[in-house]
């Protein structure tokens, strides 16, 4: 059996789950070495202030963002979350190709018109 996993934190997102991760995990079920691990993510680093600010820009109106004091964070929390590929490329030749801000962007879409669809 091989496992596959899938490190959200490393911003593998929604789109590249179902296109780029699709060929990953298909990648992994007809080439890779059963038992083995293969991380699907971008290896790439992105801080959530950095989602946020790409995010914030798509929109029109002004948001007011406020940010947790240092002090309410959990001493076990991460600095880092980073998921390492290298197996996947090295082995089976796959790498994330959708860029964050395309990703961001199909997903404000997505929900912005589900909003106004719904008039939510």
């Amino acid at each position: 059996m091989i496992i596959i996993k899938s490190l959200i934190s490393a911003m593998v997102t929604a789109r590249n789950i179902k296109k780029d991760s699709l060929k990953a995990i298909w990648l992994t079920a007809t080439r890779g070495t059963p038992g083995e691990s293969y991380n699907i993510c971008s290896g790439r680093k992105i801080q959530i202030r950095q989602i946020l600010n790409i995010a914030l820009a798509f929109s029109t109106k002004k948001i007011e963002v406020k940010e947790n004091s240092p002090r309410k964070l959990r001493k076990t929390d991460e600095d880092i979350i980073l998921g390492d590929n290298s197996k996947i490329k090295k082995e089976l030749g796959w790498d994330a190709s959708i860029p964050i801000e395309e990703t961001l962007k199909d997903m404000y879409d997505y929900w912005l018109g589900y909003y106004n669809k719904y008039g939510i």
